[in-house]
């Protein structure tokens, strides 16, 4: 049965997911999430996309991005998924699939719907309890929205849901933490729509 293709977004805005294979966990160690970040922002300077949210989590990850064309978007995630695959290899010995399956992805047409998408990335660290504040947690883009620029982190772009949260910085810090410090049922919407993807 052929694949059904990516939905466009009016928005250019896309909620990606991909897990590791059998939900294997994909970072081991802290150089695998530096060597991910660094692909990242390799790719980022030759394919034209802005990345405005994201978690690596030990067994999957998550995106939001943003681009012109969705075959953008594929053509990031394919060239992420195939390096970071081949590092994989030659770090681990990998015999077989990294990935489960491809990406998913899920378009995001409003400033709200993207504010909902950044509060369940940047709180996926706390619902599996590996950390007890977003911003703690080393691998989520919650540290530069909470604590300000980072080493290594130069590719995030600034969410621009992020200004509706005021205009000086330490405001929009407080009034942002407060967001993302409240569960929403949205948690469990975006779990059972990524789901029901092929």
């Amino acid at each position: 049965m052929p694949r059904l293709a990516r939905q466009p977004s009016p928005s250019g805005i896309y909620h990606i997911l991909a897990r590791g294979h059998n939900r294997m966990p994909i970072f081991r160690a802290d150089a695998d999430y530096r060597h991910y970040l660094d692909l990242l922002a390799r790719f980022k300077k030759k394919i034209p996309c802005r990345c405005y949210h994201l978690c690596l989590m030990p067994n999957h990850l998550h995106f939001l991005l943003q681009a012109e064309l969705v075959d953008h978007v594929t053509a990031m995630m394919r060239r992420l998924q195939q390096a970071f695959q081949l590092y994989w290899r030659k770090q681990y010995r990998l015999v077989g699939h990294l990935w489960q399956g491809r990406f998913k992805s899920l378009p995001i047409d409003t400033e709200s719907y993207l504010l909902e998408c950044a509060r369940y990335i940047e709180r996926n660290p706390i619902r599996a309890k590996l950390s007890a504040t977003p911003e703690a947690y080393p691998w989520s883009s919650a540290q530069i929205y909470l604590r300000g620029p980072r080493k290594g982190w130069e590719f995030l772009d600034l969410s621009p849901a992020y200004r509706s949260f005021g205009k000086r910085s330490q405001t929009q810090i407080k009034h942002y933490r407060n967001f993302l410090l409240q569960p929403r049922p949205y948690d469990r919407l975006v779990d059972a729509q990524f789901n029901q993807l092929t």
